[in-house]
């Protein structure tokens, strides 16, 4: 399997961590080659993506040597350019991307030879508008590294939302119109992933969760992987003999912290140095500190502690080194998604300290392999900070352990395995796409697809056509090119869409302006399916047009699991049998034990309550009377059951009092209280008889909606799908003469009913049977053409049970 790996850079947080999911792969046997813009490496498998000597420079550094595209320097610009436009940004903006770029590939062989493209920090290596054609309709494998791939631009959101819906009015960019740049970013990304097959990995549950619940890429498949430390160079090495390098006291405890820009708000750093003015008026002087990073000199200078700043840190071993040094790690983002240093410090056996925020306590366990806190809280984090100093050798020791043994979690070997299984998954559900030929089915889902109902019916219906063998996908996006897009619901559908079948979800039409909104969209639309007739009617006679209206009943999850029958005994036993106790245990042996259940209040029954349970009935029992349980002993019971003949049951009467149906012998003064009992009974036939009745009952309730599942949700729409596009190309040119000859009597009779008026479904089910008894090939001819014949008959269920079972293979052909 090949795979081609674009990233902006190699190095750096996002670099870094791309570039170790391409190395893992590489180690795994995997054909794998990374593409970028900037890059320090001169292995072979890390190449230019615009790779023409015209336009690459190489830049001396004092332990390497860059190679970076003339394009580089050009994007930065560009960016700066967009951002001066809105003088009101706000000054913590990290950064805001474009789109649009004018880096040229060079590498289109290659990229055209991988089987899978995977997509890392992207930001200006490539033109979105351009990105189906330059990754050549291949799969995409897309590994977050922060927000971007589905925000308009930023790539930190800093608590705004509006990636939920179309982004505009960017807070961040402090902007005051809806068509702003993050507005047209968010257009030209849902143009670009319209025409693309995506598969999305999120190295954290944090940032799924939140690319979940956005508009461009919530409806694809977000799967989560972790990132990847090498565990070969990262391990813990002689601290003691780092800190006589650095000219460290060897009885100080070193706190380490670092990134790319210290100066980035984003970082954190600002409540790093807080903490230190708090521990150092608290009376704790015996640490050392050591950054890596652009550190100012002249905070340096100004702390009160010793503080070693070290150089540009080159190498993987170097960095390894700089975490062995340190007795804790300091770590203290606002927003963080999965962020390497964390999983180098713990490989190197060093503990975190810092907030819990984004994906670092997914890394770090709280206590075990450092100490966590809640973001920005600086009082906290001064604590914690403390609790890592005074922990004596032995302490400090275990902890170093249990990091070690942490980020054993998250090596190569395990990555590349995750990633290889995905890529596997990812072909086989992933087949290229042509963008100029409309296939499959977009489901256009206007609520969020996690939400309990409109988002189910978007899910579930995905999932059965799936299971059906049918290319089908959640989209944002309505003018993906699709054979059918299905809108779910219609109150979000403002436009016509790029299909050649358009269908609306139609419910809750409760209002005249919603009666106006869908008069004007079935004008464009080719169907609008409600979920009853009864609404089908209602809204011809509201004036919209029948041809355009049919229903599919909503389906049964199948979930609920099924209410079993309580029956309530509150008698004790006696030598003499006078309770007919034995008349219990014979009645429910005859009945599935899922139908009925008993709750027993009174001495003797250990022996009936045995029996029953070892058959499999639900039995609660109390021995002794007690009158706190009585007093609550007839909620949630259905029926109260006596059976003895001994003048009556006092039970009964509370029974009545609390408005409980009653299963008791017809005697006594149970068949003088007025309108009771429910059911009376003698003998054990009686009895049997009474419950097999309200056996009956429940099954027939359940009955009543057994045929509306998912599966045949999914099958109707197929038929309706299949009905409008036979309909618009004219696929099944038939002459009525030759299907009416062909099908002789049934059809006619058919026929004559519904031109009569009288469309009565047992006559015409009748003739569909007989005509399928003779000539199945005819009947499935004929039914179909009635379809179009009759297209608001297109709702009726036996038509479907009636077809051709595999009528929806056109939508695979």
């Amino acid at each position: 399997m090949k795979v081609a790996h674009l990233c902006m850079i190699d190095r750096n947080g996002a670099g870094t961590a791309a570039l170790r999911v391409h190395k893992a792969l590489l180690a795994s046997g995997m054909d794998s080659t990374m593409f970028v813009l900037n890059t320090a490496s001169r292995s072979p498998d890390v190449r230019l993506f615009d790779n023409a000597p015209s336009n690459v420079r190489v830049i001396p550094q004092r332990n390497c040597e860059i190679r970076e595209s003339l394009s580089w320097p050009s994007i930065a610009q560009q960016w700066n350019r967009v951002r001066s436009q809105y003088t009101r940004a706000d000054p913590a903006l990290e950064l805001f991307t474009t789109a649009d770029s004018f880096v040229a590939p060079d590498n289109f062989e290659a990229l055209a030879e991988a089987d899978i493209i995977m997509l890392h920090w992207v930001a200006g290596v490539v033109n979105f508008p351009d990105l189906p054609q330059v990754l050549r309709n291949k799969p995409v494998v897309w590994r977050f590294s922060d927000f971007s791939p589905f925000t308009g631009g930023c790539h930190y959101s800093r608590g705004c939302h509006a990636f939920h819906d179309k982004c505009g009015l960017c807070p961040q960019l402090g902007s005051t119109r809806e068509q702003d740049a993050s507005r047209l970013g968010w257009l030209m990304k849902r143009n670009a992933y319209s025409q693309m097959s995506i598969t999305c990995v999120a190295p954290s549950k944090w940032i799924q969760e939140h690319a979940g619940q956005s508009s461009l890429l919530g409806a694809t498949d977000i799967q989560h992987i972790p990132n990847c430390v090498p565990l070969d160079i990262y391990v813990p090495g002689d601290a003691a003999a780092l800190k006589k390098r650095l000219g460290i006291t060897p009885d100080h405890k070193v706190l380490l912290f670092g990134a790319a820009s210290l100066k980035n708000p984003r970082k954190g750093f600002a409540y790093i140095l807080e903490a230190l003015e708090q521990l150092h008026a608290l009376g704790e002087h015996r640490f050392a500190l050591v950054s890596f990073g652009a550190t100012p000199p002249d905070i340096v200078e100004a702390t009160p502690y010793p503080w070693r700043a070290l150089p540009h840190l080159s190498s993987d071993a170097a960095v390894a080194e700089a975490f062995s040094i340190a007795d804790g790690f300091l770590l203290t983002p606002e927003e963080e998604n999965f962020p390497s240093v964390a999983l180098e410090s713990l490989a190197v056996g060093t503990p975190v300290v810092g907030f819990a925020t984004g994906g670092i306590p997914e890394i770090v366990q709280d206590g075990i392999s450092g100490f966590l806190g809640p973001t920005r809280d600086v009082p906290v984090l001064t604590a914690n900070i403390r609790r890592l100093l005074r922990l004596d050798a032995g302490q400090l020791a275990a902890m170093r352990k249990n990091c070690r043994e942490r980020a054993e979690h998250y090596s190569e070997r395990l990555c590349a395995h995750q990633y290889a299984q995905l890529f596997e998954k990812t072909l086989k559900k992933s087949p290229a796409r042509q963008s100029a030929s409309p296939q499959g089915i977009s489901i256009l889902s206007y609520e969020n697809i996690g939400s309990w109902i409109l988002g189910k019916f978007a899910r579930l219906l995905r999932e059965h056509l799936t299971g059906l063998g049918l290319p089908a996908e959640i989209t944002s996006d309505s003018w993906r090119r699709s054979l059918v897009t299905h809108h779910i619901p219609y109150l979000g559908w403002e436009n016509a869409d790029n299909s050649l079948v358009r269908t609306i979800m139609i419910t809750h039409v409760d209002t005249p302006e919603k009666i106006s909104m869908l008069m004007r969209q079935l004008a464009i639309a080719d169907m609008g399916i409600c979920m009853s007739r009864d609404t089908v009617n209602k809204l011809i006679r509201a004036g919209l047009p029948a041809e355009k209206l049919c229903f599919v009943h909503p389906a049964q999850d199948g979930l609920i699991r099924r209410r079993k029958m309580r029956l309530g005994i509150t008698s004790r036993l006696y030598s003499d049998a006078r309770k007919r106790e034995s008349m219990l245990v014979e009645a429910l042996s005859l009945f599935d034990p899922d139908i009925f259940a008993v709750k027993i209040m009174g001495g003797g029954w250990e022996d009936q309550v045995r029996v029953l349970r070892e058959r499999g009935v639900e039995v609660e029992y109390i021995p002794d009377f007690d009158k706190a349980a009585y007093l609550g002993f007839f909620e949630n019971m259905d029926y109260y059951l006596y059976l003895g003949m001994d003048e009556g049951s006092m039970g009964f009467l509370d029974a009545l009092h609390a408005g409980v149906k009653t299963i008791v012998t017809a005697q006594g003064y149970h068949l003088e209280a007025r309108n009771a009992p429910t059911h009376g009974f003698v003998s054990l036939k009686e009895l049997t008889d009474i419950l097999g009745t309200i056996a009956s009952e429940s099954n027939a309730r359940r009955g009543n909606i057994d045929c509306w599942t998912w599966d045949r949700y999914a099958k109707q729409h197929v038929v309706i799908w299949k009905f409008i596009l036979e309909r618009q190309n004219m696929r099944l040119q038939f002459n009525l003469e030759k299907a009416m000859r062909d099908s002789s009597l049934p059809f006619r009779r058919a026929r004559e009913h519904y031109m009569s008026g009288n469309r009565n479904q047992e006559v015409l089910s009748a003739c569909i049977a007989a005509l399928k008894d003779s000539h199945p090939e005819a009947a499935n001819h004929v039914l179909r053409n009635y379809l179009i014949l009759y297209p608001d008959d297109i709702v009726q269920y036996q038509y479907y049970e009636s077809l051709d079972e595999h009528c929806y293979n056109f939508l695979i052909q």
